[in-house]
């Protein structure tokens, strides 16, 4: 049963921070013109967050099912340690990216998970760090959906 537990625990953390994130996600205040339009600036928030909190759960659902059978291995959590440092960077990413911009958060988020998972060479990852987040955010742009610029960007800009 101690098994069963630590090896779910990150699941759990995992679940109750993605049903936090779609709680939040209701606070993101719609303009006049947003409200009447199939995609808004919740739009995405509420996409990702429902992916996350759906594949946490099912996740979740796995390791009750199927630790039994790992009762006498020792180093079980050990496997779910990228999970741990997963949910450390989303947390960072979420906390950064109001201050960094998208474009840059992403990038950072998408070469340290990257990192925690599998590292990959530099040469192999920076091209897709940089081109999905530019992408996306076009896109995201292209749909009128707020995709912050970073308070940072605009400090040193009105500094210059």
């Amino acid at each position: 049963m101690n098994v069963v537990i630590r090896t779910t625990l990150p699941f759990i953390a995992l679940s109750v921070f993605f049903a936090s994130y779609l709680w939040l996600a209701n606070e993101i205040t719609l303009d006049f013109w947003a409200s009447d339009g199939a995609f808004s600036a919740r739009s995405f928030p509420y996409i990702s967050g429902t992916i996350g909190l759906v594949a946490a759960l099912l996740l979740f659902a796995r390791g009750l099912f199927t630790k039994k059978a790992h009762q006498g291995n020792d180093h079980a959590g050990a496997m779910h340690q990228p999970i741990w440092l997963m949910t450390v960077i989303i947390a960072i990413y979420i906390a950064c990216i109001d201050w960094i911009g998208f474009l840059l958060a992403s990038i950072l988020f998408i070469i340290a998970g990257a990192y925690a998972i599998a590292p990959l060479p530099i040469v192999r990852l920076l091209p897709v760090a940089i081109l999905v987040p530019t992408l996306l955010g076009g896109i995201l742009r292209a749909l009128n959906i707020y995709v912050p610029e970073g308070r940072l960007l605009q400090f040193v800009l009105t500094a210059l």
